[in-house]
């Protein structure tokens, strides 16, 4: 056995804790060790760390029994590609385009707003923005320009926080600087919901053509995560003799590989996570009763003309002094005047693609389902027809 190290004595009569060979105390080496280590992991180890989430199914083998709907196993690279091949991409126009509709003020006595009306109740990327010096309350809906949006309406209070680029960041520093009708009581929501004074503004967007900016972007690009987080988490637990147990159960792998795929997503989209902002229907973001109220929508094919509009109506000099200049790359452009201003790119993007995506049977099903979203009466929304081109039912421009 190696000697016990010796406490040793120095000149003045101290005693002198035992080194190490190269001179240097433990305790310093321990320090200086967890120092290095916690600065990797901080710097290197978190940002490429690869998501909990996601499931590389080119990788992974496929589950025998428990995945029967998929014929495509590859991931989306590889099945889109076949897609691209039996579809090749056309052009998706609007045919009769629509800049904007202004809905007269409905007659009668208004209803009465309720604490517990949805609208009342909803936060975050759901929640109604006001704007009260332009008396505007705005429904944002997310994958419709929302991102810019924000922009626009933090410009409009005077907020430097306008010009960030981040759209994450944005989303969750406007939640704290934009105003919502939540933080107004009842009595003043009852008269921003129901006063002809006030502009209730919202922009929608061709279902499906959401649909698929939503699929570009949360599984493409975004590699499943978020739409995995969104969907398939809640099975990410499995309990096993009465305790929870961390890892991943087969009903979380069949959700995985079925969110990779088009056809799966809008699966899931449509049944397991329809409820998630980025692709909930269009037709739920207003209680029932207050539809008639909405006195502004915009339509996304057209949406820089339609926000011109929609500014002019808000007072003299708005659309000059927030949406004529100061938007783009160079700061010279107006807000959606290039696609760089439409954020992710998600009007050239899915527009592009449509029918890479949609085949005759994937987009029937989607007709079905999506058919009272369709047929909303103050919405109008346009469908694409089977050429791809966007249809309009008729209203006033």
């Amino acid at each position: 056995m190696p000697p016990t190290p010796r406490s040793t004595t120095s000149s003045a009569g101290r005693q002198v804790s035992p080194r190490r060979e190269g001179g240097r105390p433990q305790v310093r080496d321990f320090v200086v060790a967890l120092i290095v280590l916690s600065v990797y992991h901080v710097l290197v180890a978190e940002r490429y760390r690869p998501p909990i989430f996601f499931l590389d199914v080119a990788h992974v083998p496929s589950p025998p029994n428990y995945a029967p709907r998929l014929n495509h196993r590859h991931g989306t690279k590889t099945w889109n590609a076949k897609r691209k091949h039996q579809n090749p991409p056309s052009s998706y126009t609007s045919a009769n385009t629509m800049k904007a509709r202004r809905i007269p003020h409905p007659k009668g006595p208004p209803p009465k707003l309720l604490q517990n009306h949805s609208i009342m109740k909803r936060a975050g990327s759901w929640a109604p923005i006001v704007l009260e010096e332009y008396k505007l309350l705005f429904f944002d809906v997310p994958k419709v320009g929302s991102t810019s949006f924000k922009q626009l309406f933090l410009r409009m209070t005077g907020s430097d926080l306008w010009k960030e680029r981040n759209a994450d960041q944005l989303h969750w520093k406007s939640a704290r600087h934009l105003r919502a009708l939540s933080n107004y009581t009842v009595a003043e929501a009852q008269v921003m919901m129901t006063s002809p004074d006030w502009t209730r503004a919202m922009f929608v967007r061709d279902p499906k053509e959401r649909l698929l900016s939503a699929y570009l972007d949360k599984v493409e690009r975004n590699r499943g995560v978020y739409a995995g987080r969104a969907c398939c988490k809640r099975y990410h637990y499995v309990r096993e003799r009465g305790e929870k147990k961390w890892g991943a159960s087969k009903r979380e792998i069949q959700c995985m590989y079925e969110v990779f795929t088009f056809e799966g997503f809008l699966h899931l989209a449509a049944t397991e996570c329809k409820d998630e902002p980025h692709w909930r229907a269009q037709s739920m973001r207003v209680d029932e009763i207050f539809w008639p109220f909405i006195n502004f929508i915009g339509y996304m094919d057209n949406i820089a003309q339609a926000t011109r509009a929609l500014l002019e109506s808000l007072g003299p000099s708005v659309w000059e002094t927030f949406g004529s200049t100061g938007w783009g790359i160079s700061g010279d452009e107006s807000i959606f005047e290039s696609m760089d201003n439409a954020h992710h790119h998600s009007v050239g993007g899915a527009l592009s693609h449509y029918h890479e995506y949609f085949t005759p049977e994937i987009e029937q099903e989607a007709d079905a389902w999506l058919a009272e979203e369709y047929g909303h009466a103050v919405l109008q929304l346009p469908r694409a027809n089977e050429a791809g081109v966007l249809e309009y039912s008729t209203g006033e421009e």
